[in-house]
Order: structure tokens, then sequence, then C-alpha cells
């Protein structure tokens, strides 16, 4: 019988094994691009099923930690602001001092809305972040005109979504009338489109998967099954083909050949060299697209969650986010200890002559460690 009582699942496509020869060129080819499908599948499936439980870890354990430390690095620049003016701290103490202070209102302007980051900002440094905001926007606007070549008016309020709504208008209408110009361009030049001729290839191909998915319609078909156990699991496989042919998946196509015992290994051995190669090419069209998919999700959850890109499993993915719950561990208790001992004017004393000129944090640096962060969440 070809059709079994008992479906199994999970059942692989064995290598091309030939009994009489050396397996050739193409079938090597068929047995990696089937062995790595396999694994590709299964770690997208693992990267789908520990999606929210990635981001859940992020919410609930480093999320939490991340908002006590921004809250103790306020504190701390509010603690140095106060500690400044005192009159017991050198000209070269409050010199090292003012660095440190330049740099840690830069970090906090990144994530305070209070205002209080930007006030005391405003007092150590020669320009104001609203004159910074300005030019900023000033550089912006200009790149923004030169990339679309429409004008933002000196008006333009980057606060404003009417005021965007505008420049958009502007932008698709631009874009409209440059795309009538093409359009009446190419009418005048008359010239009939090209119709891509399919290659032999691509022929093949084609009538391969086909073929398959015929073979499997004529042993699945549920309305030729009398016994309704078998009937629903037909009905089940049926829809799995379906759905594969759909997808042009002739990886699943073939597992199904070989859950139902329609395929035997030895029609693999002698099939013929033009098909084995046409679905080693379909195959490897299909690894492709699966690799890229997670390569996609991979990319979403570092753009989610801050997670590096280049971690290749969600083991390696978990890894990371303990490691980062352990610094950022190391780095709350450091700013709880030195919240303590810089209360202390006599302790902020010793710190800063123990500190060289060349180890405290300055502006520029601070732009380097934004940079860097850019890139990996990137």
């Amino acid at each position: 019988m070809l059709f079994k009582g008992v479906v199994l699942t999970a059942i692989t496509i064995s290598p091309i094994q030939c009994h009489s020869k050396e397996p050739t060129k193409a079938q090597k080819r068929f047995n990696t691009l089937t062995k790595g499908l396999k694994r590709d599948k299964a770690l997208l499936q693992k990267w789908l099923e520990t999606h929210d439980k990635l981001k859940m870890q992020v919410s609930q354990s480093l999320i939490p930690i991340s908002q006590e430390i921004e809250a103790m690095k306020l504190e701390m620049l509010v603690l140095l602001d106060k500690c400044y003016g005192n009159k017991a701290l050198t000209v070269r103490q409050k010199e090292k001092l003012h660095s440190f202070i330049q740099y840690l209102a830069d970090t906090c302007l990144n994530f305070d809305g209070s205002g209080v980051a930007e006030e005391i900002h405003d007092r150590y440094n020669d320009i104001t972040v609203a004159e910074m905001n300005q030019e900023a926007e000033a550089s912006f606007k200009a790149e923004l005109e030169d990339l679309f070549g429409v004008g933002l008016g000196d008006g333009f309020d980057f606060s404003s979504e009417s005021s965007y709504a505008d420049f958009l208008g502007a932008v698709n209408d631009k874009k409209e009338q440059a795309s009538s110009d093409k359009e009446q361009s190419n009418k005048r030049k008359q010239t009939p489109p090209k119709v891509k001729k399919k290659s032999d290839n691509e022929v093949l191909e084609s009538q391969s998967i086909k073929e398959v998915f015929r073979q499997l319609t004529k042993i699945l078909h549920p309305d030729r099954e009398m016994d309704e156990a078998k009937k629903l699991q037909k009905s089940e496989l049926m829809q799995r083909a379906n759905l594969a042919y759909k997808k042009n998946d002739l990886l699943a196509l073939l597992e199904l050949q070989f859950e139902i015992e329609q395929f035997e290994q030895q029609k693999l051995d002698n099939l013929a060299k033009d098909k084995l190669l046409a679905y080693n090419r379909m195959l490897q069209r299909q690894r492709k697209q699966l690799k890229e998919e997670i390569a996609l999700m991979k990319q979403q959850i570092s753009h989610e969650m801050n997670i590096p890109p280049f971690y290749d499993t969600p083991d390696d993915a978990f890894f990371f986010l303990n490691k980062e719950k352990m610094i950022l561990d190391m780095a709350k208790a450091q700013l709880e200890a030195d919240l303590d001992s810089f209360s202390d004017i006599k302790s902020l004393k010793q710190w800063l002559n123990s500190m060289k000129k060349s180890q405290l944090p300055t502006r520029e640096q601070n732009m380097i460690d934004e940079l860097m962060g850019d890139i990996f969440d990137f």
C-alpha cells in the first residue's frame, strides 16, 4: 500500500545513496541543500518561538534597571552641580569637576524630559541646548532640501505636523510631475514592451515541481477515500501539499512524499540528471529565501531590543541579554556607591585628586559613545 493508516510525522529526507556507485556531484549537492534547508527551517522556527521570550526578558529585566540607572545619573548630575559651588574645592578640582559635569549633562539629555539636565548643561557650556537644536535643524533642513529638491521655506516648523504634511505634499507633486513627464516621453518613443521568454531551465523547474505535486494529489485527494479516519488524515496532508506548492516549497513536497512512502529511495537514485539539477536550483533559491527571512527576523529583534544582529542563534541572544544584565547590575551598584561617597565633599575631593585630567570623560568621548551605540543598534 502506498498510504498507510498511521501517518508518521517528522520523517526527514534521507541523503541520496547509490547502491552500486559513488553519488554524483548533483546528488551530493542535493544532499547538502536538503540538510541545510532543514537546519535553516529549524533555526527560523526557533527565532520565531523565542521572539516573545526575548522581548519579555528585555522588558522585565533590562528596561527597569536601565531606567533606575538613568534616574541615578540625573541624581548624580544634580549632586555634582551643587558640589561645584563648594568653597572647599580648589581651582584644579573644579576644572576636573566641570569636565565631568559637562559629560554627564550631555548623557542625561538623551533621556531627561524634566529640563533639569538642559538647565545644568547650559550653565556649563558656551552653547545652549536650544542653540544646538537650531544648528541641527538647519543642517537637517538643508539635507532634506538637497535630497528631495524641494524648498522648506523660512517658516518651516519641525514640531508641526502640518509643516511636514505640506512638505510631503510638495515632494509627491514633484514625483507625480516627473512620472507624468516620463510617461509622455515613453509614449513618444512608442517602444513595445519586451516579453521575457522563460528559459529552458525555468520551464523544467516549473514542470518538476508540478509533477511532484500531481503525484501527491493522486494519492492524497480525500474524495477518493471511503474510510473517514483516513479521509481526515489525507485532508490534512493535502492542505500541507497545497500550501507547499503555493510557496514553491520543493523540500516540503519531497518530505510529504517520503512521509507517505510514495517516493522510494531508489527513485531518487535513478532520477534523471536534468530533473535533479532542476531540483537543486529550486532548493538553492528556497534556501536563499529562508536565509533572508532569518536575517530579517534577526534585524527586527535587533531593532526592537537593541540586540546586535550578528548573533547566530537565540541562545546567543539570551547569553548577550544575561551578560548585559550583569553589566547593568554592576553599573547600578557603582552608581549607588558613588552617590553615597560624593555626598561627602571630602570623598569627592579625594576622588578628583586621584583622577588625572586625561582620565576624565569629555564631550567628544560622549559623542563617540553615542556613535558606537548607534552602530550596534543597527
